[in-house]
């Protein structure tokens, strides 16, 4: 998981459009305890990131952000978003 995901979340709650229980910091906390490493975003990713061809209706900037950490890393993206389909070279698991 990477900190992108927490991102989200915080953005999503700070916009009043997502309910954390108990917070965000007790999730980053269950998600180190459960054995995850949580990935962080480098240079190398933001670079990647610069290079993604835009998508018709699709500028979701942390699921893009997500795509370009996993080309960059050589990564396997979980997602049903079939939108990542457009992305070349991305591998997805659960499609």
């Amino acid at each position: 998981m990477g900190i992108v995901s927490f991102w989200e979340l915080a953005t999503l709650t700070n916009l009043g459009r997502l309910t954390l229980l108990p917070d965000l910091a007790t999730w980053f906390a269950r998600v180190r305890g459960a054995g995850f490493k949580i990935l962080a975003i480098p240079d190398v990713h933001l670079a990647c990131y610069t290079t993604l061809p835009q998508v018709l209706n699709y500028r979701d900037p942390f699921d893009r952000l997500r795509i370009a950490q996993a080309l960059a890393d050589d990564l396997t993206l979980i997602s049903r978003d079939g939108k990542f389909a457009a992305y070349p070279g991305l591998r997805r698991q659960w499609a």
